[in-house]
């Protein structure tokens, strides 16, 4: 640390200056998502199913006001559907 006394900057103030050294922790990775069973769909009952269920829960999406809201209503509905249908 260093001080400069009389520094004129129209203060009573001293100026102060110092190094600062950081050490930086690694980002932790993402837990991979579980991939979509689209082989599921090929049953008609399954992709029946999913499409009554898919098609009442997006109907949500209209009442969302920004884009961070339509795809977090978006992305939970796709999950709980394929939840449901197995």
């Amino acid at each position: 640390m260093c001080t400069y006394r009389g520094a004129d900057v129209g203060s009573d103030h001293n100026l102060v200056i110092g190094n600062i050294k950081m050490k930086l922790k690694k980002a932790k990775a993402a837990a991979p998502k579980k991939p979509y069973a689209t082989g599921n769909l090929k049953d008609a009952e399954t992709s029946r199913r999913f499409y009554i269920d898919a098609k009442n829960r997006f109907a949500a999406l209209q009442h969302a006001t920004d884009h961070k809201e339509q795809w977090n209503i978006f992305s939970q509905a796709i999950a709980e559907c394929r939840n449901n249908t197995g």
